[in-house]
Order: C-alpha cells, then structure tokens, then sequence
C-alpha cells in the first residue's frame, strides 16, 4: 500500500533530503563526540554502572 501512494507523488528530491539529513546528524554526533573536554564525560558516565549502589547516592 505505502509503494502505491508513493508511486503517484513526484517527489525526486526525497532521497536527497534523507541524505543531508543524515550526513548532518551524522557530523553534529561527530562533532559532540571529539569536542574538547568530552574524553571526561564520557569517562564519568562509562564507570557509573560499575559504582556500588552506597557510593552513588553519596552515602
């Protein structure tokens, strides 16, 4: 059903769209990935589920 309704719209460009859509959250990921002082971050967030549950909540 979806291939029929898309058959009778003339929209070439779509392809084009999902592309540079892509290509732009694929470089934001990119870019937030590698910034400076993100290496600390995701340190911090990789040892949380390896803390014991006392020392999470600081007590």
């Amino acid at each position: 059903m979806k291939s029929s309704v898309l058959s009778n719209w003339n929209i070439p460009w779509l392809p084009s769209l999902a592309l540079i859509l892509f290509l732009t959250v694929f470089i934001i990921m990119l870019v937030m990935i590698f910034r400076k002082g993100s290496k600390e971050l995701y340190a911090a967030q990789s040892a949380l589920p390896l803390e014991e549950e006392g020392r999470k909540n600081n007590e």
